[in-house]
């Protein structure tokens, strides 16, 4: 059994605060710097990587209650101090939340590439958002971005090549991380192909 309090002191609301963005040296208690992922899903890849990385600060970005919630539990149990998460969208909230040359890494783990056309929108770095980062990134900081999907990985390059604020790494397959998420675990038992690119304010 585990503490409910414990783990819900990793679950940010924004909407509890009167002033955006928000002061995240005040939250963390610390001006260190930050880190993003969004989409952590169970959370098992920003859990390693925070325990990992005492000198950094985590922020998650998630849609599913029960995601959160597992994910704080595994925060909670590895005496976690360094993270916290939001539930909502990333795309709407990051900018609201986070001043101008703020973070330092965002990370972006096996999304949904939405493959249908008419679902084009809904990919996450599509134009308005890469603007949206171009502004709140530090300069020199970067985007990751680990997918399954090959088209997508390319469609990603090829929109950060197109930005005038990043330079696009190549993109680098089959690649090998000290950490890995849990279906990239299971893709590599399967043989299947991976893809990490990697951008740079």
């Amino acid at each position: 059994m585990h503490d409910k309090i414990g783990v819900l002191k990793y679950f940010l609301k924004p909407q509890h605060y009167d002033i955006y963005p928000l002061k995240w040296s005040e939250i963390f208690g610390n001006k260190k710097k930050i880190y993003v992922e969004i989409g952590f899903g169970s959370g098992e890849y920003m859990a390693a990587l925070a325990k990992n990385n005492p000198d950094i600060n985590f922020v998650g970005f998630e849609t599913s209650l029960t995601a959160l919630y597992k994910a704080q539990v595994k925060f909670y149990k590895n005496n976690i101090k360094n993270a916290r998460v939001i539930q909502g969208d990333a795309r709407l909230l990051i900018r609201e939340l986070f001043p101008s040359n703020s973070i330092s890494k965002l990370i972006v783990n096996f999304p949904c590439p939405w493959p249908k056309q008419r679902h084009k929108e809904r990919r996450i770095f599509i134009e308005s958002f890469i603007n949206t980062l171009a502004d709140v990134l530090k300069k020199g900081g970067t985007i990751e971005l680990a997918t399954d999907v090959d088209w997508y990985a390319q469609e990603v390059y090829n929109n950060f090549k197109d930005s005038k604020f990043f330079e696009a790494e190549e993109i680098i397959e089959n690649f090998e991380r000290p950490i890995k998420t849990k279906y990239e675990l299971k893709w590599d038992k399967e043989g299947r192909n991976k893809y990490l690119f990697i951008a740079k304010k």
